[in-house]
């Protein structure tokens, strides 16, 4: 069940849709994790917000090289430029009380090279 919420945002308080929701997030970034660990209780789902909102369009600006200004832009006191960001990967933390002998499981080719590194 849905509930309208946050402007244009969907508040999803159904706890399958969810799950359901959480689980793809969670599969996106490793695929098939959700179908290694357990689902969240209740009381941890209800402590998660979740929120369905539509993209009608959704754009990117990817480029090589150095900022590209309007000539007239440049006769302006701001700052301009780059500011080049970078997700990577460190090294996994393990809950400290796991089992004795519990591995790092295959997530992707990311965590791969995290177990490789140590």
């Amino acid at each position: 069940m849905y509930k309208k919420s946050y402007d244009r945002n969907i508040l999803v308080d159904d706890a399958k849709e969810k799950w359901n929701s959480l689980a793809c997030f969670v599969n996106h970034i490793a695929p098939g994790r959700s179908d290694e660990v357990r689902q969240p209780n209740a009381n941890e789902l209800k402590a998660t917000m979740v929120l369905a909102f539509e993209l009608d369009e959704a754009s990117a600006k990817i480029r090589n090289g150095g900022p590209s200004e309007e000539e007239a832009d440049y006769a302006l006191n701001v700052w301009a430029g780059v500011v080049p960001l970078k997700l990577v990967p460190r090294r996994a933390q393990p809950d400290t009380r796991l089992m004795a002998g519990t591995r790092l499981p295959e997530l992707n080719p990311i965590h791969e090279a995290v177990r490789e590194k140590g």
